[in-house]
């Protein structure tokens, strides 16, 4: 049995930890799996099935000062491949392939363009495809991330495996029936996701007070730097009372389910989670027209503005999206495109990935 370690920033709910999360949970019965968690903080903590002393806590340093606990964990656990997400994590990964006493394999993921909150990426442009190009293995998240890796950091299309997130239909419809104590809003819209600026959540709030439906409400679940930004914003935009910011929580499929539809208004997005989680529990989504967005929502079920800076054609597809909402055809055909990320695939094909890597002298 290989012996696999997940690298993880923390057990927050961000997209990259939900998918690392939900793969180790799936292959912790077909491999030994630890965990290396630099914040051993986060509402994701208590999902993860693995055994609390395959947890290994960094102690909570910035990740780039992590690099020398991180290789004496891994030298203690002497792995046979190191897989993690991001792109500072990535980096660090492979760093940490060539410092360490013990040799093991580098599985790393893409789930992002460029980074458009950091000027770190650009500066860091050739030391990134450095070390992306030595890893032994480099997984793209979509077809758009494929492209990015090849054309902006170069790396060669032999060490890039195309694999989507994977979604559990079943799971996301099962949570979704749990109990939540405080989900006593009623008639709203939902956003889902670290509240960063890339996330223009600022633009979402705009548009939704030139909506100008007064029974409406709008969710927004997350935590984040922008936080206090946004609330200053909504009370400029006197939407103050219709705009609930619940913070982080542990399972947002109560959420979903409880919707009209939900939303998204970034600036870049790779693959967001957050659109197969709407898309699981039948839910329309409307957009800015992100590449990831686009690749995961067809022209039949997309709901999406004509640009990023153009609020008054996503305003317009807020208010398509309200007729719509209930629209048969359209739910029937989300349902056929959600099962192009079922789970039991995309779990065999990290599977087959794992055992080749290691496989290899």
């Amino acid at each position: 049995m290989y012996k696999v370690v997940f690298l993880l920033r923390s057990f927050n709910a961000g997209g990259i930890e939900r998918v690392l999360i939900n793969l180790i949970n799936e292959l912790y019965l077909s491999y030994s799996i630890y965990v290396v968690v630099v914040k051993n903080e986060g509402d994701l903590k208590s999902s993860i099935l693995i055994p609390k002393e395959k947890i290994i806590d960094l102690g909570g340093m910035r990740l780039l000062k992590s690099v020398i606990p991180l290789c004496k964990a891994l030298d203690s656990i002497n792995p046979d491949v190191l897989i993690t997400g991001g792109d500072i994590p990535n980096c660090i990964a492979v760093i940490c392939k060539f410092l360490c006493k013990n040799k093991f394999k580098t599985i790393i993921s893409q789930h992002n363009y460029a980074n458009s909150e950091a000027n770190y990426f650009k500066l860091l442009k050739h030391a990134i495809s450095f070390l992306y190009k030595r890893s032994d293995s480099v997984i793209a998240v979509s077809q758009g991330i494929e492209d990015f890796l090849k054309e902006y950091l170069k790396v060669k299309k032999n060490k890039i495996s195309l694999i989507y997130n994977p979604i559990d239909v079943d799971e996301c419809v099962d949570k979704s029936h749990q109990q939540i104590n405080n989900l006593n809003i009623e008639n709203y819209l939902l956003f889902c996701g670290r509240l960063t600026s890339v996330k223009n959540l600022s633009f979402m709030i705009e548009a939704f007070a030139l909506l100008k439906e007064k029974d409406l409400n709008l969710v927004i679940c997350g935590d984040g730097p922008e936080l206090e930004k946004l609330i200053s914003f909504a009370t400029e935009k006197k939407i103050k009372s219709n705009v609930h910011f619940i913070g982080s929580v542990e399972n947002v499929f109560p959420w979903i389910r409880g919707s009209l539809y939900c939303l998204m208004s970034s600036t870049s997005e790779a693959f967001p989670m957050f659109v197969l989680e709407s898309f699981a529990l039948n839910k329309l989504m409307v957009s800015t027209p992100t590449k990831g967005y686009l690749e995961i929502a067809n022209d039949d079920i997309s709901f999406s503005s004509t640009s990023i800076e153009d609020i008054s054609s996503y305003v317009n597809m807020m208010r398509l999206a309200l007729e719509k909402k209930n629209d048969e055809k359209i739910i029937k055909k989300i349902k056929c495109r959600i099962s192009d990320f079922n789970k039991a695939s995309i779990v065999n094909q990290y599977t087959i990935l794992i055992n080749s890597i290691c496989e290899k002298d």
